[in-house]
């Protein structure tokens, strides 16, 4: 009833790892570290701040596109269910903080990506009749400036 749903913005800290429950569903787990940044007026300059450590879930399709795009080191935002769950080793309680992700994706502020879209169901083809479409084949990378020449170039 009263769940807490945030957005983190981090970085993947661990390989993620992929696996499927008895019932053929995909999971993939990763843990997601955050790094507080504060400027100092004074000093001119920024300095790190607070950390926060997530165990970040992904379940179906999420983790199927999550373990296909996903490395350790790679800049995402993650939205979800944050909840803490509890544990116990060698008599001790431990607690984890864990978000079950609803949305993800790659942070475009701190890296460049090319995207290969799913399509769902029936697709048009060239000569018009309805099949399912095959994976979409990334497009070749042009460098920046040649795609903002290319661009200006069509402006009439």
């Amino acid at each position: 009833m009263y769940e807490t749903h945030v957005t983190v913005v981090g970085k993947v800290v661990s390989e993620p790892r992929q696996w499927r429950t008895r019932d053929g569903v995909a999971v993939v787990r990763f843990r997601l570290g955050t790094t507080e940044r504060r400027f100092s007026r004074t000093a001119g300059d920024w300095s790190n701040g607070d950390h926060l450590y997530l165990d970040v879930s992904c379940w179906r399709r999420l983790a199927e596109g999550a373990a296909a795009t996903l490395e350790k080191g790679d800049p995402v935002v993650v939205t979800g269910r944050l909840f803490t769950s509890q544990y116990e080793i060698e008599g001790q309680t431990r607690y984890r903080t864990e978000l079950e992700a609803t949305a993800m994706g790659i942070d475009l502020g701190r890296c460049a990506v090319i995207p290969v879209r799913r399509r769902a169901g029936p697709a048009l083809v060239a000569n018009g009749s309805p099949e399912h479409a095959p994976p979409a084949e990334p497009r070749d990378a042009v460098p920046p400036e040649e795609e903002k020449a290319a661009q200006l170039a069509m402006i009439p």
